[in-house]
């Protein structure tokens, strides 16, 4: 038993260790992406393209299947449950995109900024594309190799990278950021194919596909509900305040969110396959989620001071002199990172023991905190209103997420 606990160590550590590498390739790519873009674009412009990539995200949680953790929670996984899931995707893919076309107008009206329907609408391209990729991708996740992985989001990083900055460098306008967005789905569709075995293409299966939805019932209306508390935020703020202050503050909550989800991001991947697959073994399970915990949270907390402190600073290198109204409300959803960092450790032990339901409620109760607060806050305190506001709707639901974990892992 020791032995084996021993190995599954090892494994995780190893599979966090490329998925450091590959998020650190990510993060990297986007701070240089971020810091030329933010000076060749105004906050106005910036602002428009987050109206768009909102609208995006809407359709992408309402329509999430959560495919890929029910693929690595299934105890064997068969060819015709990948094939049945990559369907699935592509089905969803178009049902999003032809959406997102039609609503272009409708969500451009809602946020008064007639300039975003076009690219609005070729945002709707990105999703389309992206859910062609190669399903089989899970097979390594579920043995906790990500080394693939880490080659194939390196490929597409690079690629947004290089076209989000000739774009805007070419334009001056947010199409350098729409071409990012496309051309980096068309990356990962290719690079799939070529890194990942060979996919089989055959009829979708029924029982599979109605037992994978199954699983992923649970997560589907937790996505939904994290989204309106993840992104309802934003919402409030590009109506109540504009384009400008929406963009002050979503790079206020780029910038802040750098250390604390990534590094919780990052914990959650690697340590959900190894959940999943001791899930019958309480004491080892136990133990691997103390590990992870305190490991997660010690060095999220060290990080996020480190950004309180030198907050101005970081902002002037990363943004620009033209962004330092960010830093009031940089600060305050640091200390957001900090709290969810505990949720976000929660939520793959939660999944491996097949309780969804604990992280559809936390995150009910989290939007309920929020719909109380934020208008109110935003109203008066402008984004540093806002940002308290997402703060409490995390830090107040905690008690409940505390309790069902304990009851969980008696």
């Amino acid at each position: 038993m020791h032995t084996n606990s021993m190995n599954l160590t090892a494994k995780t550590l190893r599979a966090g260790t490329w998925l450091f590498g590959h998020t650190a390739i990510a993060r990297v790519g986007g701070l240089i992406k971020t810091i030329i873009i933010a000076r060749i674009l105004t906050p106005a412009q910036f602002g428009v393209f987050g109206i768009a990539t909102l609208a995006l995200n809407l359709l992408e949680t309402f329509s999430e299947t959560n495919i890929d953790q029910a693929l690595i929670q299934r105890p064997k996984l068969t060819e015709s449950d990948i094939t049945t899931a990559w369907y699935i995707g592509i089905v969803r893919g178009f049902i999003i995109g032809i959406v997102l076309f039609l609503a272009a107008p409708l969500i451009s009206q809602f946020f008064r900024e007639p300039n975003a329907v076009i690219y609005i609408q070729m945002i709707a391209l990105a999703p389309v594309i992206r859910n062609f990729s190669n399903p089989k991708i899970n097979l390594y996740r579920r043995k906790l190799d990500f080394k693939k992985e880490f080659t194939l989001k390196s490929i597409t990083t690079a690629i947004e990278v290089i076209s989000g900055v000739a774009f805007s460098l070419w334009t001056r306008s947010p199409w350098g950021l729409v071409a990012s967005l496309i051309a980096g789905a068309i990356a990962d569709v290719v690079s799939s194919f070529i890194l990942m075995p060979k996919l089989t293409i055959s009829w979708p299966n029924r029982a599979s596909a109605v037992s994978l939805l199954r699983f992923s019932g649970w997560l589907w209306g937790s996505s939904i509900l994290s989204y309106l508390v993840n992104e309802g935020d934003d919402i409030v703020v590009g109506k109540l305040l504009g384009t400008t202050q929406l963009a002050f503050y979503q790079n206020a909550f780029k910038v802040s969110s750098l250390p604390a989800t990534q590094i919780t991001g990052i914990a959650s991947q690697a340590i959900y396959p190894a959940f999943s697959s001791i899930q019958t073994d309480k004491s080892r399970l136990v133990r691997a989620f103390k590990k992870s915990l305190y490991a997660t949270i010690g060095i999220t907390l060290m990080v996020s001071l480190g950004i309180i402190l030198f907050a101005q600073p970081l902002t002037l290198l990363i943004l620009g002199p033209q962004w330092l109204a960010v830093i009031p409300a940089l600060k305050v959803l640091t200390i957001y990172g900090i709290v969810r960092s505990v949720a976000t450790v929660a939520g793959p032990i939660i999944k491996a023991l097949d309780r969804p339901d604990i992280i559809t409620k936390f995150a009910f109760f989290r939007l309920v905190v929020l719909a109380i607060c934020v208008y109110p806050l935003t109203q008066r305190y402008g984004i540093v209103g806002t940002s308290w506001a997402v703060v409490f709707s995390t830090l107040i639901p905690q008690p409940y997420l505390i309790v069902q974990m304990k009851k969980l892992l008696a």
